[in-house]
């Protein structure tokens, strides 16, 4: 049977997929000490430890992530500030990554013309990296292998670089601004899209 101890009756499952982007390392940590576990972990794409996804039966694998690509947006303000290439800063507020700076927000569509979008380009050091986990999986022959979408969609993006009220305004009010900001942001896509699955797709059953 392919991908070893699955049941062909049961259903896949991936509870702990997003233990370290929702809660932070404080619940990996915390899991670590209740199951007894001790020493060096071994960890994924997304920071977090194998032994949990197997103690919890995951019969998944993710590999790959969403990009960060070229930008003369990127920088660390501090350790608590920073700014994505998509040039949307975030603060930590709360304990949590909160969304502080719109770089689009109340933009024209001449102003959107000359925003600096960054550069639809994946490091091949990190391709080669994620298809040699790929492959990996792959040969293992225990787990579904996942490739991860390696690139945000248009509307959380337009949202971010925007504003939520900004951009929904925008699409009740600006035809012109949306359909110019979705073309634009298609063709980043398109282009990270046609580097990235051509080389983990020979080794990944979904996406």
């Amino acid at each position: 049977m392919r991908h070893g101890a699955q049941d062909p009756g049961s259903r896949p499952h991936r509870p702990w997929r997003n233990v370290a982007d929702r809660h932070g390392t404080h619940c990996q940590e915390n899991l670590r000490r209740l199951l007894g576990f001790s020493g060096d972990a071994t960890t994924n794409d997304h920071g977090i430890d194998e032994r949990i996804l197997q103690w919890a039966g995951t019969d998944f694998r993710s590999v790959g992530a969403i990009v960060d690509l070229p930008s003369q947006h990127t920088r660390t303000i501090s350790p608590l500030a920073y700014v994505d290439c998509w040039g949307v800063r975030r603060d930590i507020i709360d304990g949590e990554w909160q969304i502080t700076q719109y770089p689009l927000r109340g933009a024209s569509l001449d102003e959107l013309s000359t925003f600096q979008w960054p550069a639809a380009r994946v490091d091949e050091k990190l391709l080669k990296q994620w298809e040699n986990r790929a492959r990996e999986l792959r040969q293992e022959n225990q787990y579904v292998v996942v490739g991860e979408h390696p690139v945000y969609g248009i509307l959380e993006l337009g949202c971010w670089m925007c504003g939520y009220d900004d951009f929904l305004l925008k699409l009740a009010d600006d035809p012109d601004f949306v359909r110019a900001f979705f073309d634009k942001v298609l063709e980043i896509q398109l282009a990270i899209v046609d580097q990235y699955y051509p080389v983990l797709g020979p080794y990944i059953d979904k996406s």
